[in-house]
């Protein structure tokens, strides 16, 4: 059995707080009725690019750091980002939609009222019904104007 050399697994960092949020959250839920999780909407959103960060690793041996077999090339130029934002609910995935330069808070309202409600209760949850919504605590999600917007439509309901 030798020795190689791996890059390491990757995982989502964890604090104690949140171990406990995501637990407390599972508990919460865990006797929730189909009918509640078919009025539940997941949503998020993605950036895509072209290029791969981060350092690569390789054994050498001393004095051929610039050997042809030990290089990584990068180019400096090309790289292309794609944004995207969707959403899904227990019965798949629904609409998926590019965002045009750095996602914000009244973006992300924009898109709530323009793509998600009409799209929501087009395809998923008809009215009157709640729209139970899950999204992460990024800042765009949390920011003042999102939970102002929030607070001024009670039929979006935020799963915290």
């Amino acid at each position: 059995m030798g020795l190689h050399c791996y890059r390491p697994a990757k995982k989502e960092k964890l604090s104690q707080a949140n171990k406990e949020s995501r637990l407390g959250f599972a508990l919460q839920y865990l006797g929730a009725e189909v009918e509640f999780w078919n009025t539940v909407i997941f949503t998020d959103e993605k950036c895509f690019t072209s290029v791969e960060s981060g350092s690569r690793i390789c054994w050498r041996s001393v004095n051929t750091r610039y050997d042809a077999k030990n290089i990584q090339e990068q180019g400096k130029s090309g790289r292309v980002s794609l944004s995207f934002w969707g959403w899904m609910w227990a019965n798949g995935p629904r609409e998926l939609i590019k965002i045009e330069g750095r996602f914000t808070g009244q973006k992300y309202i924009d898109v709530l009222e323009n793509v998600l409600i009409p799209s929501v209760r087009h395809t998923a949850i008809p009215h009157p019904h709640p729209i139970r919504l899950v999204h992460d605590r990024s800042p765009v999600h949390m920011c003042r104007v999102v939970q102002d917007w929030l607070r001024q439509h009670p039929e979006v309901e935020f799963l915290d």
